[in-house]
């Protein structure tokens, strides 16, 4: 349900139920498209929860699989992963493949749960002379103190080869979009392997440096690669020519005219971009069909159990024992779990 971490003793909350994943897409993006576009005419949704960490000795393999065994009872459809992120996984000192979590992926690969996972960030981030000014400033380097991000990839291959019909998507595209023989190689290897497109944009960045190449990727592996935005579940009911005023909406744009352009363009931030052009049958499964195919039908929430666990939420919160970074992402989180108990409350 949530992500948490601990510092100076307290545990902090990073993120919350959602209601559509924002990765791997599902929920509203068909609101920030034209309701005419052949690639959009349902609405594919999904709910997907995160696992929970103390960080010390009540963290065991047992509690993992009743994490997973309580999620699956409550209604979610699937799992986002955040472990992989670097902060996270320095922060949680062992490797996404030790046996304790071994009870916890065999329940989802049992249960054929989809699971969308960050792992890593991009590769610049580990070297000192090549990450962004920005990336810098908000803490995101990841110095010798960090694992790499090769022994973080193989710790997520060493998973799906204990769990071969582990239906996994890497977000961001698994943060390989310069190398295109890895990814065939990933995909070959292991067929429940997927990944999604969430920005970054140095990924199409990347793709315009062997556009004819990666466009051929793209639609020889059209059924293993997911539309993703990172950006929250808008409902905007219209549709804006112009996306460049709002950053999230901008990602969204970013990916589309990479996909569905057939001329190049220029891009603030990654230079000219040569756009693939991909087809209707391959930007239908990538926008939704391979979510729908890999969620199924959406399960049904157990309303009440969502609201007694938002409730307890709520109240760690209002004791100090939950917090976020600072005051104003507490209280945002604060108003998300108001929001979750009323709405399950109304649903039973």
């Amino acid at each position: 349900m949530f992500n948490y971490w601990t510092s100076g003793g307290s545990q902090k909350a990073i993120t919350t139920i959602s209601a559509s994943q924002n990765h791997t897409v599902g929920g509203n993006i068909n609101s920030l498209l034209d309701y005419t576009d052949p690639y959009c005419l349902t609405l594919p949704q999904g709910a997907f929860s995160s696992m929970f960490h103390n960080y010390d000795e009540r963290d065991t393999a047992e509690g993992y699989l009743a994490q997973a065994k309580a999620l699956w009872e409550m209604g979610f459809d699937g799992v986002k992963l955040f472990d992989g992120k670097p902060k996270m996984r320095k922060l949680l000192g062992r490797r996404l493949d030790d046996p304790i979590f071994d009870p916890f992926y065999a329940f989802l690969e049992e249960h054929d749960i989809p699971v969308t996972m960050h792992l890593g960030d991009p590769p610049e981030f580990w070297d000192i002379n090549k990450i962004s000014e920005y990336a810098l400033k908000v803490g995101w380097y990841c110095d010798e103190t960090y694992p790499t991000l090769e022994e973080m990839r193989e710790e997520v291959l060493s998973i799906l080869d204990k769990f071969p019909r582990l239906r996994l998507t890497m977000a961001h595209f698994f943060f390989l979009s310069q190398d295109l023989e890895a990814c065939a190689d990933l995909f070959a290897r292991y067929p429940t392997l997927c990944f999604d497109l969430t920005p970054g944009g140095e990924m199409f960045e990347n793709f315009s440096k062997r556009p004819e190449e990666w466009r051929a990727f793209f639609i020889r592996y059209a059924d293993r690669i997911s539309l993703g935005t990172d950006t929250y579940n808008y409902d905007l009911h219209e549709n804006l020519p112009d996306y460049s005023k709002n950053a999230d909406l901008a990602r969204t744009n970013l990916v589309r005219k990479c996909l569905e352009w057939r001329e190049p363009f220029e891009h603030p931030w990654y230079g000219t971009l040569i756009p693939f052009g991909l087809d209707t049958d391959t930007l239908t499964k990538i926008y939704r069909g391979n979510f729908i195919r890999r969620l199924g039908e959406p399960r049904t929430v157990n309303a009440r159990a969502a609201a007694e666990t938002a409730t307890e939420m709520l109240a760690s919160f209002d004791r100090g024992t939950l917090c976020c970074e600072d005051e104003a992402r507490t209280a945002l989180e604060h108003e998300n779990l108001e929001t979750m108990i009323t709405y399950f409350n109304n649903k039973e």
